[in-house]
């Protein structure tokens, strides 16, 4: 079957599959820690904030960090499953190439 344009049916940007790149283990430890200091902020915003603001707005001041670092850390729960299930591969960090004398 050939579509509109003259390629054969199935051939189009939605159906070709791309090969993943490696992880690299130095991001998957920045985003376990970005998740928890993000979180650990949220948490400080909305307790200092109590001491100017209403208890409802110091919390809806720090509920969007809280969320991002929530979210981060699904992310990085996920690709850590996705590794241990042999989905995805990681890379150590390359070392710079050693220039010659």
């Amino acid at each position: 079957m050939v579509g509109g344009d003259g390629t054969p049916a199935g051939t189009g940007f939605f159906v070709t599959a791309t090969v993943p790149r490696p992880v690299q283990r130095t991001h998957l430890v920045r985003l376990g820690i970005g998740s928890l200091l993000i979180a650990a902020a949220g948490f400080a915003v909305s307790g200092l904030s109590r001491l100017v603001v209403s208890t409802d707005t110091a919390l809806a001041l720090g509920a969007p960090l809280l969320l991002i670092g929530f979210f981060l850390a699904i992310v990085t729960f996920v690709l850590a499953a996705l590794l241990t299930a042999g989905v995805l591969e990681i890379e150590e960090r390359a070392e710079a190439p050693e220039e010659p004398p």
